[in-house]
């Protein structure tokens, strides 16, 4: 940055001033009014000196531009900053989008609201401007990595499996959350993505995930009618179907929302958004985009009308190994009734979470048999279960303990009268027997012992 010194020193006062001030009359000097005076005047041209400047004349300051991507509106190139000393991404208007103020319109609207959003999930926006030809622009963080679509791909072709045991997949299923709460935040500032797609979704080494491609962001806030450019149309979308051309206004076919595909955008909402996310889903367990053509040659308008108007098939008619909750989960998510689909992102987050953590999916609730049920409950109180188990056992085997205790204590008993009868039966048989032997016919005829 470069601006006249004058402007920019705190310290720095008029020369001409300074040599007036300078020549003064060391009497006059001395009088206490004027010195008051120039006190007030040396104050006055400080503050002013300290206010910021209204005009800063920028130099040149990327250096080295490298093209990485383009989108219906937009190239973006990869740029040295060197007042940051950092790359950075920089995407500037196509020639053509100048030309069309619906584009243009959209182009600063996706500059805007990409300013806006202040979340991790989203590229922060560092600056904007104009180029010389009247191209605006605006450079922000540069993702180094690969899409969500790239890395879906990748994983199917290695093999990989839509499972609890499958790490890769569980990477994914990160991906995705971080969407959830990227898209989350924005619903809550009013902003509305309508074009959620793998291919909108940027993951870096580590694992840090992105939201990118906000061309075609609505501020919910905004009711105004919105251009021509931004209605679906069949005849652009002939001729220009993806999103990374301008036929963009439509969304992407392949994950169209039904009120989209209608050309109803006074329809479109959050809830629009949550088709969009279950149709990333769907993409994540299957391999495959919910409404991928099956038809080269279909016309365009057939395919609008069977979204508009028909549900996806099921995930686990597309791969049979695909997660049946989770297929459930998209069912919901990308129901033709906005107000059956999950009512924000952080419903869906939840029911994610749950499938991950083998607990009951809402979603999928009815088609469980008693005893899943059962074993998702077991799976998710296991620690109570086990707790209960433990004291369950503990008091039968202390019932059993003490049981033990009475029973033996009665056969102690039990022996001991045996015992006692025992005893006196031999006692009795003892004196039977003395009888016996003493009581004979001579005793018996003594007189005295007649009465015995």
């Amino acid at each position: 940055e470069s601006m006249d010194t004058s402007q920019a020193g705190g310290n720095t006062v008029n020369p001409g001033l300074n040599s007036a001030v300078n020549n003064q009359d060391p009497k006059q000097s001395e009088s206490p009014q004027q010195d008051q005076f120039l006190d007030r005047l040396f104050k006055k041209i400080a503050d002013t000196s300290n206010k910021a400047p209204r005009k800063i004349h920028s130099r040149s300051y990327l250096r080295g531009k490298k093209k990485i991507g383009q989108g219906g509106l937009g190239v973006v190139y990869a740029y040295h900053d060197r007042s940051l000393m950092r790359i950075v991404a920089l995407k500037v208007a196509k020639s053509q989008v100048i030309h069309s103020p619906g584009r243009l319109d959209r182009f600063l609207r996706e500059r805007r609201i990409t300013a806006r959003l202040q979340h991790p999930g989203i590229p922060p926006v560092y600056q904007c401007g104009e180029l010389a030809d009247g191209r605006p622009y605006y450079s922000m963080r540069l993702v180094e990595g690969s899409s969500l679509a790239q890395q879906i791909k990748e994983f199917y072709v290695s093999g990989g499996s839509a499972s609890h045991q499958d790490e890769q997949f569980g990477k994914l299923l990160d991906s995705f959350l971080q969407v959830c709460d990227g898209i989350a935040y924005a619903h809550q500032q009013q902003i509305v993505h309508r074009d959620l797609k793998p291919g909108n979704v940027m993951v870096e080494s580590d694992g840090t995930t992105f939201v990118v491609d906000w061309g075609l962001a609505r501020e919910m806030g905004n009711r105004a009618v919105e251009s021509p450019d931004a209605v679906p149309d069949a005849d652009h979308a002939e001729e220009e179907e993806s999103a990374t051309r301008d036929g963009q206004q439509l969304g992407s076919l392949d994950y169209m929302s039904p009120e989209q595909a209608s050309g109803s955008t006074s329809l479109h909402s959050p809830l629009t958004d949550i088709y969009g996310l279950g149709a990333i889903l769907f993409q994540v367990i299957t391999g495959k985009a919910p409404h991928a053509r099956t038809d080269e040659n279909q016309e365009i308008q057939i395919r609008l009308n069977q979204i508009a108007t028909s549900p996806p098939p099921d995930a686990t008619e597309v791969s049979p190994n695909a997660p049946a909750e989770l297929a459930s989960i998209c069912k919901k998510a990308m129901a033709l009734n906005p107000e059956q689909r999950y009512q924000s992102a952080g419903q869906l987050r939840n029911e994610i979470q749950r499938w991950r953590r083998r607990e009951i999916v809402v979603a999928h609730q009815k088609n469980y048999s008693v005893l899943q049920k059962l074993e998702l409950v077991a799976g998710k109180h296991r620690r109570a279960i086990s707790l209960g188990v433990i004291v369950l056992a503990v008091m039968f085997f202390g019932a059993s303990w003490a049981t033990l205790q009475v029973s033996q204590a009665a056969d102690e008993t039990n022996k001991a009268l045996v015992k006692q009868r025992q005893t006196n039966q031999q006692l009795l048989s003892s004196l039977e027997n003395f009888a016996d032997a003493v009581m004979t016919e001579d005793v018996l005829a003594v007189p005295q012992l007649a009465p015995l």
